[in-house]
Order: C-alpha cells, then structure tokens, then sequence
C-alpha cells in the first residue's frame, strides 16, 4: 500500500485478503500500509482483526513505526486494551 502504487495496492490487498482472510499477519501488514497512507480508521480496523485472528503482543504494535501517530487514537487504545 505504498504512496503512488494504488492500483498495485488494490490489488495486492484483494490477493491477500482473498489467500489469507483471517491471518493476523495479513490483517498487520494491512494496517501498516493503511497507516502509512494516513488511513487511520482502515489501519484500526485491521489492527482489531489481527488481534481478533491472534496477534497478542500489544507492545510489538505500540512499537510499530507506522503505528506511531495512532498513540493516542481513543479506538487504537481501547483495541490494545480490548485484547
């Protein structure tokens, strides 16, 4: 999901989510691209379906770079809360 590859993109997270739906890997690397692309609400939305599919390090996502700028989002901080 990198800047100026939309198309690329599109269809890579079709591919994905077609191959893998509830890979918490998948659902990670979703939300990362999302949240590099400054789509807040799509990055939690696919933070809360790796967690849901399994992810459990909070820390591990706190830490993320792209993730950074979601510290103090009330939905990012309930999710880590949630889980």
């Amino acid at each position: 999901l990198r800047e100026g590859k939309e198309k690329e993109a599109t269809f890579a997270k079709d591919l994905l989510m077609v191959v893998s739906p509830k890979s918490p890997f998948v659902h990670y690397q979703l939300a990362r691209g999302y949240a590099r692309n400054n789509l807040p609400f799509k990055a939690i939305e696919h933070i809360e379906q790796a967690m849901q599919f399994g992810l459990k390090d909070k820390e591990f996502l706190r830490n993320t770079k792209e993730f950074k700028s979601l510290g103090t989002n009330k939905e990012f901080i309930r999710i880590l809360k949630d889980y």
